[in-house]
């Protein structure tokens, strides 16, 4: 598997909307917080999962990233991640997502390039570009994972080992037997 078979199983994604974007606080329950990213018609089709840096731009303006989990709305740093709802509510990173939310309710996604390097970049039909961006600073850990809803029968990860990008699919008819164990 390599970025090109992944191009290719999210080219599926041209001309789908944004249902949703969330961040999840998941420390404690998993080893890192993710965004989670949704696509389809009418209904959810797939789900992007993305425990790496995501950033969301327009021309020059940031939208959303990452790091806004670290700040209230007065851009004023926060001693701690809020696992509070009310707290967590006062965030850049929930404000920014819910607007985001609002700004892409009727757009489509009009380009989509995989790099080799494992990077997403998504563009909208309003020209907002979301990025989901590993880093491979963990090894062997997983950074994204991109999951087909309809029938839940398969699903892409991609990861790092000694700093390469690792693809791997699974599917609950075909496996890559490359990579990776079935789940």
């Amino acid at each position: 598997m390599n970025y090109i078979d992944l191009q290719n199983y999210l080219n599926v994604l041209l001309h789908k909307k944004l249902i949703d974007i969330y961040y999840l606080p998941t420390i404690g329950i998993l080893d890192n917080n993710m965004f989670v990213i949704n696509f389809g018609e009418k209904n959810l089709e797939y789900s992007i999962h993305a425990f790496s840096f995501v950033r969301v731009f327009y021309k020059d303006t940031i939208l959303l990233t990452s790091s806004d989990e670290f700040f209230n709305l007065n851009y004023d740093e926060l001693s701690e991640i809020e696992n509070d709802d009310d707290k967590f509510k006062q965030t850049l990173i929930f404000t920014r997502a819910e607007k985001l939310k609002t700004d892409l309710r009727n757009e489509y996604i009009k380009e989509l390039l995989v790099k080799e390097h494992g990077d997403i970049i998504i563009t909208f039909t309003n020209d907002y570009c979301l990025e989901i961006l590993p880093d491979c600073s963990q090894q062997n850990y997983e950074y994204y994972r991109i999951l087909k809803m309809i029938n839940k029968e398969e699903h892409f990860i991609v990861n790092c080992n000694k700093d390469r990008i690792i693809y791997s699919f699974y599917s609950d008819h075909k496996q890559d037997e490359r990579h990776g164990k079935r789940f």
